[in-house]
């Protein structure tokens, strides 16, 4: 069984030149800050990152809906939809889980990937929320993509927004913990032969299992735990915090959280495109699960790795070259896996300091992460 070189994985944590110069200037993540204000520093960022992403572009309808969870709660939804209507052949289908360990976030972090997919690819994407813990533990969050999925599927509610994924693709990811979702939502799409059938998931630095749940087989080649006991971001014991302390997940449960385990496997699995990070507790899980579906279960698979880069590096340090290439890469992966050549005109893949500042950094004070 050829699995990923563990050379290789051992490598993934050299840090990038660009992540060490900033950690090298600013003392970032190096104990000079308290956890208090590194957390403060995060969201000033972040929150620029959001500004940076700007309003709704002119040819874009961006809507608030909601869907129905089994027991009847009422979710929201962001829709993003071509302004101009298809004539002929439909529009694909893109349902994206956010991040936010199970405990935080909003569709609205998914924003900038949906509106690249528009303009891309003229998707209809659909960016659903689910219940958060700590009021709301696991299984939560796992039935309600699995609702909020079925609902896309269902041809009153895709036809109502314009999206043919019959003929043109459906395809559902997710972020960070958002992965975890789309992937148990993938395997029981599979399970329960959904119609219109899944075209294809898009992982995005994916939770899909954890260190005391690893199958015998894999152990020696997940080695992100170790390597990233301290790592900045996502390190082990925040991953452990978010499933045991957090979200409270059922390790064991392998179709509804550690889905690398599936007690049916991956075959029948749509195509797969996968995103890790080397400085990433979870990153060995996104390439395991990717070396086994190709390896093993003889799927299609694509794969983007960033050395010595963090979770969520793209949006927390956008300006880098390879936040750049992280999002032409998710425009360039989810296009593959609708099978086709993504329109690049209008795709936001760069961006620099004076979008995310909002004025010219050469006359302005610098955040401490840029």
């Amino acid at each position: 069984m050829a699995l990923p070189d563990k050379e290789y994985i051992r490598s993934l944590v050299k840090y990038d030149p660009e992540f060490q110069e900033l950690c090298d200037r600013t003392g970032l993540f190096s104990g000079k800050f308290s956890v208090t204000e590194l957390h403060g520093h995060m969201k000033t960022i972040l929150d620029a990152f959001e500004r940076a992403v700007g309003p709704t572009p002119d040819d874009i309808i961006e809507t608030n809906i909601t869907y129905t969870t089994r027991d009847g709660t009422s979710l929201r939804a962001k829709l993003f939809q071509p302004k101009e209507r298809t004539t002929g052949k439909g529009r694909p289908l893109f349902v994206m889980f956010h991040g936010g360990g199970f405990s935080s976030g909003s569709p609205d972090d998914e924003t900038l990937l949906c509106r690249n997919l528009v303009h891309a690819l003229g998707a209809v994407c659909v960016a659903p929320t689910y219940r958060v813990a700590p009021e709301h533990v696991f299984p939560t969050a796992a039935h309600d993509a699995w609702d909020a999925l079925q609902w896309a599927a269902s041809p009153e509610t895709y036809m109502a927004w314009g999206a043919d994924p019959v003929n043109a693709g459906f395809v559902v990811g997710g972020t960070a913990s958002g992965g975890n979702l789309a992937a148990v939502a993938t395997h029981m799409a599979r399970d329960s032969q959904l119609q219109p059938p899944l075209t294809g998931h898009y992982l995005s630095t994916p939770l899909l299992t954890m260190p005391e749940v690893v199958p015998e087989k894999y152990r020696e080649f997940y080695l992100s735990h170790g390597q990233n006991t301290h790592s900045p971001v996502m390190c082990t014991s925040v991953v452990h915090h978010i499933v045991d302390g957090v979200y409270k997940a059922d390790k064991t449960e392998a179709t509804l959280f550690s889905v690398l385990n599936h007690p049916r496997g991956h075959a029948g699995l749509p195509p797969a495109y996968v995103q890790a990070c080397g400085l990433d507790a979870t990153r060995d899980d996104a390439l395991l699960y990717e070396a086994i579906l190709r390896k093993e279960c003889k799927l299609q698979t694509k794969i983007g790795v960033y050395l010595g880069l963090p979770q969520r590096f793209q949006d927390l340090f956008a300006t880098f070259t390879a936040s750049t290439r992280f999002r032409r890469d998710q425009v360039e992966g989810i296009a593959w896996l609708f099978g086709r050549a993504p329109d690049i005109a209008k795709v936001v893949t760069e961006l620099k300091p004076e979008d995310v500042l909002g004025q010219d950094p050469a006359v302005s004070p610098r955040p401490v992460f840029y």
